[in-house]
């Protein structure tokens, strides 16, 4: 599991990734929200542990600003409730005042994990849009942009038809189409996707 720490804090961003590493997560480090967009834009983040108070610009206003669709969780010295209530409302789901245990944050980490986000493709298979990951079991497979519009437009229109001229809105051609129905098809089931010639594809996974 990927997790991204925004502190500007340098002592407290490096205890807190060096406890998550001796904890089996993949961490990766920002100490402003520039380099936390850079990172949330590349993808693979699963988890967001964000500090309110940072230079330029604060934790409240990134999430307002941008779509922040993976769990994020604010650590704070602010401890009003009115900094909680525009902490939930700017679309965190937890909150951590400062000071806090290590261990703390790691049961909240975990709790929010369990929640397992994203579209479930058939048994033991998820997709997870805002990472553009297939999980499969243990195992995690990212994808490119136009890979997971494809698969995410099929996936919320499963069992209807998704017609040429919808999914030409993504794909620039009917060959490139072919090329990426044919990519999802082998990462998935080959009978996952049906072709409806002439009209469209359909999921019936």
């Amino acid at each position: 599991m990927n997790v991204l720490i925004v502190e500007d804090d340098k002592e407290l961003n490096d205890t807190i990734a060096k406890y998550l590493k001796t904890k089996g997560y993949n961490v990766f480090q920002c100490f402003d929200t520039s380099c936390a967009k850079k990172r949330l834009d590349e993808n693979g983040m699963d988890m967001l542990v964000l500090d309110v108070k940072l230079p330029r610009q604060s934790g409240f206003e990134f999430l307002e600003k941008n779509s922040v669709d993976i769990p994020t969780i604010y650590i704070t010295s602010l401890n009003s409730i009115e900094d909680i209530k525009r902490g939930f409302e700017s679309g965190a789901a937890d909150y951590i005042k400062k000071p806090f245990h290590l261990k703390e944050l790691l049961l909240r980490i975990e709790a929010l994990s369990k929640k397992r986000p994203g579209i479930k493709i058939f048994e033991e298979c998820r997709f997870i849009p805002s990472s553009r990951v297939i999980e499969k079991g243990s195992e995690k497979i990212y994808i490119s942009p136009t890979e997971a519009s494809l698969l995410e437009l099929l996936l919320k229109r499963r069992g209807e038809i998704v017609t040429l001229e919808e999914l030409l809105e993504i794909v620039p051609s009917k060959v490139s189409l072919r090329t990426y129905i044919k990519k999802l098809r082998k990462l998935l089931t080959k009978e996952s996707i049906e072709t409806i010639k002439e009209v469209g594809y359909r999921f019936v996974s």
